[in-house]
């Protein structure tokens, strides 16, 4: 083992144990303070029954057992293997969420040495990969949220493992370990598909970066940068097939992964919402269906419902995406929302917690600003670029915070920043035992924001919640230690700053 490596082991160790020790705090205070809340309920009471050996099923009062699929079946099976080996206790979902979470530690570690390293910043790596491993240890809100029987923290770390495993793609000297890591990227989002099925969209886009993102001048690099993709998106298909012919099977129609897509779609209709989630209870329920009652067709005809109305009132629809994206990247305080859920936190300690997750959240948006819109000229242009990336982040401190994601996603993507995440090739290293230094490029950061596209694109069309934004602390995070990274650079007269 190479003093490098040996120094990098050595640093995950410790950000994994701080970050392991942190979330067993919570856990030993929360085991037996904190009930499933919210749809946590939900995935507690069927993970149960799946432990029971019962499967996806659904008792109702009058004691009628019935097939299920309203919500994914990723995380509850998550939870029923769990419940089966050491009892079916909430606690045990806590432990579960609290390894998740050491294996995103490890995960943003490498992601953010490898990003460091790609743009030219290996004596700046170390501090990087400790830096953004520290960020995902010591978030407030992946700390407070650990207790919550929720899915939000298994995707964005099923989502990092893929975008490690595609990163690994790229970095792949010879075919056959390129498309092998390909395979793993489509089997880990499949796996984050069953867990939540929008993610299904995020894999073609990583498979495709693999080759992309170290430079895409060739008609043959395109080609199989859309072969690489399509490889990811079947996969992910595979993985996600079983259960799908369950359902096709016990469900009165097939359903793909889980039968709430017209639910939410007539939900983010409703503009007594303001882009939350409203219940369709009462006079929101459709006429055409209020006399239908199996699971899928259920979801199928509220989803025509949701279609109607959306033709009825394209404009009003429309007018509605912006709440619907302040509620999402606003209102981003997760934890402190589901502990407020499960009646544990009074309304002051609430709003002081929920403070503290919106203020680090924002103050490391600071460094994502420093980090994507790094500085790549000497002292004066660099000290420029740092007091425009302040001056948007107040902007994000302040109001508008939404507006200050889309500015971002809009202006790292433009054409005039382009050459800021465009590849350069550095010489391979072929030797083994070696540190992995081969290509820089952008793929965490184009990953990043292909994640943030999604999330701006669902959540505009559907409905919005703070805790939908939690997936995206995991792949910010490198992105905040590539800023940490470039700090010394930006205002350091010696050197040039890029």
């Amino acid at each position: 083992m190479t003093p490098t490596l040996r120094t990098r082991v050595r640093d995950v160790c410790a950000c994994a144990l701080l970050g392991f020790a942190l979330r067993a705090v919570v856990v030993l205070w929360a085991g037996d303070r904190v009930p499933p809340a919210a749809d946590g309920t939900f995935y507690h009471t069927v993970a149960t029954r799946i432990a029971a050996g019962l499967g996806y099923t659904w008792l109702w009062p009058d004691g009628a057992v019935t097939y299920a699929a309203h919500y994914p079946i990723g995380y509850p099976a998550l939870l029923g293997a769990a419940y089966r080996l050491l009892g079916a206790e909430p606690s045990v979902a806590m432990w579960l969420n609290a390894a998740l979470g050491v294996v995103g530690v490890v995960v943003v570690h490498a992601l953010s040495w490898h990003t460091a390293v790609g743009v030219g910043l290996a004596e700046r790596a170390r501090t990087a990969g400790n830096m953004g491993a520290l960020l995902v240890a010591v978030s407030p809100t992946l700390l407070g949220y650990t207790p919550a029987l929720m899915t939000e923290g298994a995707v964005g770390v099923f989502v990092a493992s893929a975008v490690w495993a595609g990163l690994r793609a790229s970095l792949a000297s010879g075919a056959p370990r390129r498309w092998g890591w390909l395979g793993i990227t489509g089997l880990l989002m499949g796996a984050a598909t069953l867990l939540r099925p929008q993610s299904l969209l995020l894999g073609p886009v990583l498979g495709a970066l693999a080759w992309w993102s170290s430079g895409c001048d060739r008609l043959g690099d395109k080609l199989r940068g859309m072969v690489a993709g399509a490889v990811v998106l079947s996969v992910s298909l595979g993985v996600c097939l079983p259960w799908t012919l369950r359902n096709c099977q016990r469900m009165e129609h097939c359903v793909f992964v889980s039968a709430n897509g017209g639910w939410n779609l007539l939900i983010g209709t409703f503009p007594e919402g303001h882009g939350a989630f409203v219940p369709i209870d009462g006079s929101r329920v459709p006429v055409e269906c209020r006399e239908v009652f199996q699971e899928a067709e259920k979801d199928i005809c509220f989803g025509t419902a949701g279609r109607a109305r959306i033709a009825q009132n394209v404009w009003g629809w429309l007018r509605l995406a912006p709440a619907k994206l302040r509620v999402t990247f606003e209102h981003n305080a997760a934890a402190a929302e589901y502990l407020g859920n499960a009646g544990v936190l009074e309304a002051s300690a609430k709003w002081r917690l929920g403070a503290v997750e919106v203020i680090s959240q924002r103050l490391g948006f600071l460094l994502v600003l420093l980090g994507v819109l790094r500085p790549d000229r000497r002292l004066a242009q660099g000290r420029r670029w740092a007091w425009v990336v302040a001056g948007l982040g107040l902007l994000f401190l302040g109001a508008g915070a939404h507006l200050a994601w889309l500015g971002l996603l809009v202006g790292a993507s433009s054409r005039a920043l382009l050459p800021l995440l465009r590849a350069r090739r550095v010489p391979q290293i072929e030797s083994r035992r070696q540190p992995i230094v081969q290509r820089a490029q952008p793929y965490v950061v184009q990953a990043a924001l292909a994640l943030l596209a999604l999330t701006f694109l669902i959540h505009g069309v559907f409905f919005g919640a703070g805790r939908y934004t939690l997936p995206l602390l995991f792949l910010f995070a490198p992105l905040s230690a590539l800023g940490w990274a470039w700090l010394p650079r930006t205002f350091d007269r010696s050197k040039p700053a890029g």
